[in-house]
């Protein structure tokens, strides 16, 4: 199976929300609190999010990567998708998405997902709201 399809399967499923990952101990953390995990081949993913109103500010990154690679990145909160599309990392290896969702009643669980498409490394993480 290629590393593409491979990705697109992963990314597929995680939508889904049939996937479960441990996410980093700040996942619990505050609002203003900035979630940073370890990718499965050494890059760095970091998701924040804000309440402010009735809507969330998301910002989902990667760092540490081969420059030049094309990811397929997801980002939602609480199963509805923010942003799903592909990102380039620049020169230094890094990429970055924002977007924004509606506050939902309760405890939103904001997600980011990200497959680079070269190496198959896969990115998680998790926050909530």
């Amino acid at each position: 199976m290629s590393k593409t399809r491979s990705a697109s399967i992963f990314l597929a499923t995680a939508l889904a929300g049939t996937v479960a990952f441990a996410p980093s101990a700040n996942a619990a953390s505050s609002a203003s609190a900035v979630v940073v995990t370890v990718c499965s081949q050494g890059s760095q993913a970091q998701l924040s999010a804000s309440s402010s109103g009735g809507s969330i500010a998301v910002d989902f990154s990667v760092s540490g990567a081969p420059a030049g690679h094309t990811w397929l990145a997801a980002i939602a909160n609480r199963g509805t998708v923010v942003y799903h599309g592909a990102k380039v990392s620049d020169a230094n290896g890094s990429w970055s998405q924002s977007g924004s969702t509606s506050n939902k009643v309760g405890v939103d669980v904001v997600t980011g997902w990200a497959a680079d498409l070269s190496t198959g490394e896969v990115c998680f993480a998790l926050k909530t709201v």
